[in-house]
């Protein structure tokens, strides 16, 4: 069914902090805030706007707010509490519904990358502890870790954490875990069963008991003493 602006309007205001015109007034004598005007430049022109207040206007505000973008305003970066307003809160409630939808998806992309790199961690981690040898005991919890998933049919925590994220930003959330969504649909179009789950696990198990295996050798070969070649005088 067809949304109106005043069902938009609605939504928006379930979702996020309103304040009367007595609560602004209170945080622009604090001086804890940031305005920012998303009015038109011409209704600026023509009405003005608070002092030391941003300008964003509404078609611009997902530019502004982006830090990707080549428009970007470091004034939504403040730690400040940032107020959006217009005329009537109409399209300032909208733009906060943007705001706030845009940063959840900043996070649900932070836990994205923070399980990928877990994955490398844990998979070629021994790459590492084969250069940085007291590594060793950061990289055996998540290779274990890892391997149990796999072993277990498990999901990681951070999968769940990045769905409701990506729900909370208005994203589609995704079923299964984090190797289904993004690697195994783009290898095996069926997505991740049982089997190619375990191949996962005997994989890393594999690799790092290689590396690890070399590593032990030639730890133990500098513990050997050279033979000096000469017999006893």
């Amino acid at each position: 069914m067809r949304k109106g602006f005043k069902q938009l309007i609605a939504e928006a205001n379930g979702q996020i902090d309103t304040w009367s015109v007595a609560d602004a007034l209170t945080a622009f004598d604090r001086g804890d805030v940031m305005f920012v005007d998303i009015r038109e430049p011409d209704e600026l022109v023509r009405e003005g706007m608070v002092p030391g207040a941003e300008s964003s206007p509404r078609g611009m505000l997902e530019f502004h707010a982006d830090p990707e973008s080549m428009a970007y305003k470091p004034v939504f970066s403040t730690d400040r509490t940032i107020v959006l307003y217009c005329a009537s809160g109409g399209r300032s409630a909208l733009a906060a519904k943007t705001l706030k939808d845009m940063g959840w998806s900043i996070l649900a992309d932070l836990v994205l990358a923070l399980h990928g790199a877990f994955i490398v961690w844990a998979t070629l981690g021994a790459l590492a502890v084969w250069r940085w040898p007291r590594l060793l005991w950061a990289h055996l919890p998540a290779l274990a870790w890892g391997i149990w998933i796999e072993a277990s049919a498990g999901i990681c925590p951070l999968t769940p954490l990045e769905q409701r994220l990506r729900i909370a930003a208005g994203q589609e959330g995704y079923r299964g875990g984090f190797i289904e969504h993004y690697l195994t649909a783009a290898i095996y179009p069926d997505g991740l069963t049982r089997e190619i789950q375990i191949a996962f696990g005997v994989l890393v198990l594999v690799i790092n008991v290689a590396v690890y295996a070399v590593l032990v050798r030639r730890m133990r070969a500098r513990r050997i003493p050279s033979p000096s070649g000469r017999g006893p005088g």
